[in-house]
Order: C-alpha cells, then sequence, then structure tokens
C-alpha cells in the first residue's frame, strides 16, 4: 500500500477547499489582493512599441528609407561648368556627389532607418497599466 506524504495531503486539502468554494479569500480571483495581472502586457508592464513593431527602429522619410537622395547641384553625377583653361562650357564630375548622381541622406547616414523615438529597446510602457497589474474585476474595493 502507497503511504500519502504529508504535502500530498496538504495540497488534497486545499484543492478540495477552493473546488467546494470553501477557500479563506472573499475574491478567488485576486486572492483579496485587489490586483489582477494586465492582459495586454502580461504583468511584463511593458508591450511592443507600435511605432517600429518592436525592432527599434523606424524608416527614414527624408530619404524615402533607400540612405540616398538625388544630387541636388546636377543631372547624373555630371555638371555642366565653365572651364576658364578651354574658355568653353564642358560636362563634368559634379564636386559635390563625386559624380555618382547621388548623395548620402544626412538625416539617416545612408541606413535608410532611425533609432525610435517612442521606445527602449522595441519595448514602451504599457497603456492599460503602470506596473503589470491592474485591479480585480471582481471585487468590490
Amino acid at each position: 500500500m502507497k503511504r500519502f506524504f504529508p504535502i500530498r495531503l496538504i495540497l488534497l486539502f486545499f484543492s478540495v477547499l477552493t473546488l467546494c468554494g470553501c477557500s479563506n479569500y472573499s475574491c478567488n480571483t485576486c486572492h483579496d489582493t485587489h490586483k489582477v495581472k494586465c492582459s495586454l502586457c502580461k504583468g511584463d508592464a511593458k508591450i511592443t512599441c507600435s511605432s517600429c513593431h518592436g525592432t527599434s527602429r523606424v524608416r527614414c522619410f527624408v530619404c524615402g528609407s533607400l540612405g540616398y537622395k538625388i544630387c541636388s547641384w546636377c543631372i547624373g553625377g555630371y555638371r555642366y561648368e565653365y572651364d576658364y583653361f578651354s574658355n568653353s562650357y564642358q560636362y563634368k564630375p559634379c564636386s559635390s556627389c563625386h559624380g555618382l548622381g547621388r548623395q548620402t541622406c544626412m538625416s539617416c547616414h545612408g541606413l535608410g532607418s532611425h533609432s525610435c523615438y517612442n521606445c527602449d529597446s522595441g519595448k514602451t510602457t504599457c497603456t492599460k497599466c503602470r506596473d503589470g497589474y491592474v485591479s480585480c474585476p471582481d471585487c468590490t474595493e
């Protein structure tokens, strides 16, 4: 015959009490703490950022997330400039973009994205709670 350990008996006793509704708590949802875990953040008090979706980077709107802009000084990398040595106009490589026809975006430094201003490492404070808990809906207090 198998013996019950005293811990098993105690656990069995408390499980029977909670099943029959004879517990010492007036509220079985929160056990008289008057707080339950937040359903939005699951008790972490942090949720995924809605701006960057957890990546902590947002698109650069200056360059359209490309990392570069079309050079405003030239057309296709060359400029029609006056050459003093030959005394005529000639197409020369643009000194602003070095003949590439595009310039690195100064807003994102060529990355195409910025760090998110709304969050810290992809997480932001929960909008429903402050500390991961909300007041119990079953309690009257």
